[in-house]
């Protein structure tokens, strides 16, 4: 029996190198989630399913975006230049710095 997908293991435990994870998984899958985040809670709208939508919509979106944040802190240092490799956390600490100001003016 296979292992599924080794590449989400590996990049959790922090094994795979950054360029991959950061580019490809943390950037462009964080764009692919979104738009299907998106898509999601419009169906669920049409559908008079709204919540459902939401949760299952937002929730995959964060999922994608907690387990891209580790992944590439964890990650970071397997790098030819460890310039980039803090970087790569520099630019996880101003993403979720920046999502938890814009989420604190909604809650304020």
């Amino acid at each position: 029996m296979g292992d599924g997908y080794p590449i989400i293991k590996n990049a959790w435990a922090g094994k795979e190198r950054v360029k991959a994870i950061f580019w490809v998984y943390y950037v462009l899958g964080s764009f692919g989630f979104l738009f299907l985040a998106i898509a999601v809670v419009m169906l669920g709208h049409l559908l008079g399913i709204l919540w459902v939508g939401q949760l299952f919509g937002y929730g995959g979106f964060f999922t994608d975006i907690i387990w891209g944040s580790v992944s590439v802190w964890r990650c970071a240092l397997n790098v030819g230049s460890p310039i980039w490799g803090y970087a790569a956390r520099g630019v996880v600490v101003l993403s979720i710095g920046g999502s938890v100001y814009r989420i604190s003016g909604y809650i304020a």
